[in-house]
């Protein structure tokens, strides 16, 4: 009903929609890492529960949403995963290797199947069909914060491991913006893409080089075929956001 008010209200106001952001980072925060409500920690089945329910309503809003005649596109927050190391001379262990496959299947896989053959198979719970969910969205919309390294029992740590952290505990690291733009690109090579949200905080030290990088990975990107529509900064208004550098008047 949400969703309907909002199209009708708002329908001639907007380019496009983008009906859920971050469906797995919310799931992920909320049933995971306690950092946002219902603050849960290390609750699977929550987690699981949570994360198919948002994805089949994602879908649905878009199907709603399409009669618009605006473009639709997903918001997913696609994180680069890596088996985590005790130290950078170590190979990591076949447990966090196990375990980095089974958070790419939960934070990526299972959308992305969702998407191609319509079938939505959250870790740990049984598979649905999803009619039309192929063809639910006109364009397929990621954002990108940080990689993570991805320990045997599960916990995520900020990768590189050998960089320094940020204020949230996290890494500023442009080069996981490329692999998640060209990871999506191969897995979607019909649709046209969009990025809803990267950057980071203008306090962030690594502000600068990280704009320069992210610009040049945007227009490499472009340079390689890829059909990106938009490249979006995170804005004040997104959720745990810091304040950001104000736009430049020119």
């Amino acid at each position: 009903r949400h969703v309907e008010q909002v199209g009708e209200e708002l329908g001639d106001l907007v380019d496009g929609w983008i009906p859920m952001l971050e469906p797995d980072r919310w799931a992920l925060r909320g049933w995971l890492t306690g950092a946002a409500p219902p603050g849960r920690l290390d609750d699977a089945e929550g987690f699981s529960g949570a994360l198919e329910g948002a994805l089949l309503g994602s879908v649905e809003a878009a199907q709603r949403l399409r009669g618009s005649g605006r473009p639709v596109a997903t918001g997913h927050w696609v994180v680069p995963a890596f088996p985590g190391r005790v130290t950078p001379d170590v190979p990591p262990s076949p447990d966090a290797e196990a375990m980095t496959t089974t958070v790419d299947e939960a934070l990526f896989g299972c959308w992305r199947r969702m998407l191609a053959e319509e079938t939505l198979l959250v870790p740990g719970r049984p598979p649905i069909e999803v009619p039309g969910a192929r063809t639910a969205f006109d364009r397929i919309g990621i954002t990108y914060r940080h990689a993570v390294a991805v320990r045997g029992d599960g916990a995520l740590l900020p990768y590189p491991q050998q960089l320094p952290t940020r204020g949230d505990g996290q890494v500023t690291w442009a080069e996981g913006l490329a692999l998640a733009l060209h990871h999506v690109a191969d897995s979607f090579p019909e649709h046209p893409l969009l990025v809803a949200g990267h950057g980071v905080a203008v306090d962030d030290p690594g502000f600068d080089e990280f704009e320069h990088e992210s610009r040049a990975i945007l227009e490499g990107a472009l340079a390689d075929g890829i059909d990106l529509r938009a490249a979006w900064w995170h804005t004040e208004i997104d959720p745990d956001r810091p304040p950001l550098r104000p736009t430049d008047p020119r």
